[in-house]
């Protein structure tokens, strides 16, 4: 066990330094917050901000955001996202389901809908190939920032321009080698992954590995 814990350390701190780091503040995020139809909880505001303490630095990061449903990890997340995007780094966020991934985007449209500059796109499975393709070429380009997708954001022909934080939703849904993959697509992003029912092992590298919650 000591041992796979010291190759997991090893992996995750193989470490791209990244020129952009520290981000800019995000005008986009205060707007949002500003307009939002309800006021954060003490609880997302101290999540934001220390996850911004850790996403601060050239070292990517590795976070678990654990919440109830319906507590706010959505909003929470997008915030943080926002930070990325005013400096033109992708985001991604990866649901298990269909349903899932067609909720976040359209909780994520309304909420932006002050900010139609920000690329979101929707990713799913069974797409027609050529908006399939149409879409692919806009990430590729940069010209997307924000994707949501579900398993179809693991396949081999998405590419991203700069992806610089990956968002996993139900993490505990998703196996490690799917979880590898996807942060392969970028140069070691940070990884923010929300869940309401954390399993053991997700528990056990937030005191032994490289996961903070």
């Amino acid at each position: 066990f000591f041992h796979l814990l010291m190759a997991f350390k090893v992996r995750q701190r193989e470490k791209i330094k990244r020129k952009l780091w520290p981000l800019k503040e995000s005008i986009t995020a205060n707007k949002l917050i500003s307009l939002l139809p309800f006021q954060l909880t003490q609880e997302q505001e101290n999540s934001i901000q220390a996850i911004r303490k850790l996403h601060q630095t050239d070292v990517p990061m590795a976070v678990l955001l654990q919440g109830d449903v319906g507590s706010g990890k959505t909003v929470t997340a997008l915030i943080l996202a926002l930070y990325y995007i005013d400096n033109n780094i992708q985001v991604c966020l990866v649901a298990p389901t269909e349903i899932l991934a067609r909720q976040h985007y359209h909780t994520i449209q309304t909420l932006l809908g002050y900010a139609p500059f920000i690329g979101v796109e929707l990713f799913l499975g069974g797409e027609k190939t050529k908006v399939r393709k149409e879409k692919l070429a806009r990430l590729k380009n940069g010209e997307t920032l924000f994707v949501i997708g579900t398993h179809s954001l693991f396949q081999d022909d998405i590419a991203f321009s700069d992806l610089g934080l990956v968002i996993i939703d139900e993490q505990h849904k998703f196996g490690v080698d799917q979880r590898e993959s996807l942060r392969a697509k970028g140069k070691n992003p940070d990884i923010l992954a929300m869940t309401a029912t954390p399993i053991p092992r997700s528990l056990c590298l937030t005191l032994y590995g490289d996961l903070n919650l």
